[in-house]
């Protein structure tokens, strides 16, 4: 690993984090009413917005750097997808569960699932945070 291919991953994961932290907490904070009650997300539910956008943010980063991924690279990824939904659904659903802050989660997975904007949003602001990786991959190949 040499200093300039650190470097611009340095530069892509600060560019990256900037774009998805504000475009989601644009997207779903303070102002935002949820579309079934009216009454805003919580600190929470915003931070977990946060999290699932990055989450599919890095999964089509790993698809857009690395050509050759095998059956069981695809497995793991679609893996890790799955056990990342299922966790959040049910730490969402225990209320009673004392271990951290996890009790803060409850019912934050039904209320962003059942917004047809969190889908839709989540992938939006983490296709615009992959553009400029797409743009600099087009631009080296084409100007090799």
């Amino acid at each position: 690993l040499n200093m300039s291919v650190f470097c611009r991953w340095f530069a892509q994961g600060v560019g990256q984090a900037a774009i998805v932290y504000y475009c989601v907490v644009d997207m779903f904070g303070t102002s935002y009413m949820h579309p079934s009650d009216g009454s805003p997300d919580g600190h929470v539910a915003v931070g977990m917005a946060v999290y699932s956008t990055c989450f599919v943010l890095q999964i089509l980063v790993v698809y857009l750097t690395h050509h050759r991924l095998s059956l069981l690279n695809h497995a793991l990824i679609l893996g890790t997808l799955i056990l990342y939904i299922v966790l959040f659904a049910v730490f969402s659903n225990l209320p009673s569960f004392t271990f951290g802050d996890v009790h803060l989660l409850h019912r934050s997975f039904d209320r962003l699932g059942s917004d047809h904007i969190f889908v839709l949003g989540i992938t939006t602001v983490a296709m615009a945070a992959v553009l400029p990786l797409l743009g600099f991959n087009l631009l080296t190949y084409f100007f090799r």
